[in-house]
């Protein structure tokens, strides 16, 4: 991870973890990464890296499980997008009662986000508190 990047993410994280009460969720007990498969190391420097200055443990990863779906496939309609990502990725994490930190590089459509943060809620997470490091529109 760039070092400009990562300063960057420190100071959103201090401004965010001001107050983790204010919103009735708490602080974040542990972290899942989205697995990238354009930016494999980038997601999981960011995850370590977060897991060191917040001092919780990474418990596993939102993982790739079939290749052979590309990346934003059944995007012709929401239906077709969330059935795309719950074939090519599976929940592979000894989840935690608590809050979870969900870390991704890039956000889309919001959907694998979204499919990935009801996974952790299923797996025992009270909350899901989603970060990306950007956005395309």
């Amino acid at each position: 991870m760039p070092p400009s990047l990562a300063a960057a993410l420190l100071t959103v994280m201090k401004d965010w973890s001001g107050d983790w009460s204010r919103d009735g969720v708490g602080r974040p007990v542990a972290i899942v990464g989205i697995e990238s498969a354009t930016r494999p190391q980038l997601v999981g420097d960011l995850a370590t890296g977060l897991s060191r200055v917040m001092q919780i443990p990474i418990v596993g990863r939102f993982a790739i499980v079939d290749g052979s779906i590309a990346p934003g496939r059944g995007a012709a309609n929401s239906a077709q997008r969330v059935a795309a990502i719950k074939k090519r990725y599976a929940l592979a994490a000894d989840v935690p009662a608590g809050p979870v930190l969900l870390v991704d590089d890039l956000v889309v459509s919001g959907w694998t986000m979204t499919v990935a943060g009801a996974a952790l809620r299923q797996a025992g997470a009270t909350a899901v508190l989603p970060l990306a490091l950007g956005t395309q529109t």
